[in-house]
């Protein structure tokens, strides 16, 4: 048996047995991934803008609707109308949620283009969202790699998960956004509540 035979099955066989994944196979910094049967973030990003516009939108029609049901109770301040005092008082209401605040930034930054006064929540925050992949011989049925992208073809859609966060302007994570969002949804109404009950 030839030596030579002899070492490339060596070789082999030492690479059969270590499932290090090997550096520089794929560049991750680099690379594209594809990822078949999944919309793509840019898509998932928009309808999470929406959700967090959507869920800001709900202030105004709040203000404006219990601001009726509560015209004839007297709201003390420093303003000439007892709208324009409610409507302090509710501002003031809102600001007690840390998520509404959040939910206002991302909304009003996503709405116009960035905020030109200080933000509710006190940060400078953003959305930051990823795919979470788990890959494996049970979740992925093939990868392709054609001319420096991979193209990964999952097994079932429990093999994606989509990670958002609302992020500082120091990368530092804040929230998870969609919790924040079911957060603002209650928070809303709790403070219906708490004027749907004066």
């Amino acid at each position: 048996m030839s030596i030579e035979m002899m070492s490339r099955v060596a070789r082999f066989k030492a690479k059969a047995q270590n499932v290090d994944w090997p550096d520089n196979l794929v560049d991750f910094e680099s690379s594209n991934f594809c990822v078949s049967g999944i919309k793509p973030l840019i898509e998932v990003m928009d309808e999470i803008h929406s959700s967090f516009v959507w869920c800001w939108s709900m202030k105004d029609y709040l203000k404006k609707t219990l601001y009726e049901l509560n015209k004839n109770t007297h709201y003390s301040g420093k303003k000439k109308t007892n709208r324009e005092n409610f409507g302090d008082h509710f501002e003031n209401e809102v600001n007690k949620y840390k998520e509404l605040t959040l939910c206002a930034d991302i909304a009003n930054s996503e709405k116009h283009g960035g905020l030109d006064r200080k933000p509710r929540s006190g940060e400078k925050v953003r959305l930051d969202i990823s795919h979470l992949l788990n890959i494996s011989k049970h979740t992925i049925a093939n990868i392709q790699r054609l001319d420096g992208q991979y193209y990964i073809t999952p097994k079932c859609k429990d093999a994606v998960k989509i990670k958002v966060n609302i992020i500082n302007e120091n990368d530092v994570i804040i929230s998870d956004a969609f919790l924040c969002i079911d957060k603002s949804l209650k928070a809303w109404d709790e403070i219906s509540s708490t004027y749907s009950s004066t």
